[in-house]
């Protein structure tokens, strides 16, 4: 998560590959705190979620394209890891050590 250019805080599905893309993202309602993430995979298609407290989870960013992380299009073992995390700035601007 992380703000907005309104200062909004927002939820957003990024995929790296050579690069960082961005994929979507949703700004929070106000006041929204207690947000969680989710992931369900099926096959090579992968769907992220996230929920404001206790509402509905809400799909972010569509079905996604999983073969990306096969060892036929990575072209070696990939040892793949997916993982769900929260930050407070996008990429371009956070801090690398």
């Amino acid at each position: 998560m992380h703000l907005s250019p309104q200062g909004q805080r927002t939820v957003f599905l990024e995929r790296r590959n050579d690069d960082v893309a961005q994929v979507a993202s949703v700004s929070l309602p106000a006041g929204a705190h207690d947000v969680t993430l989710k992931v369900a995979g099926s096959g090579a298609r992968y769907r992220f979620y996230y929920r404001v407290a206790t509402e509905d989870w809400m799909q972010i960013g569509g079905d996604q394209d999983g073969t990306i992380l096969s060892t036929k299009k990575a072209g070696e073992f990939v040892g793949t890891c997916v993982g769900l995390f929260a930050r407070t700035l996008p990429v371009s601007h956070a801090v690398v050590p």
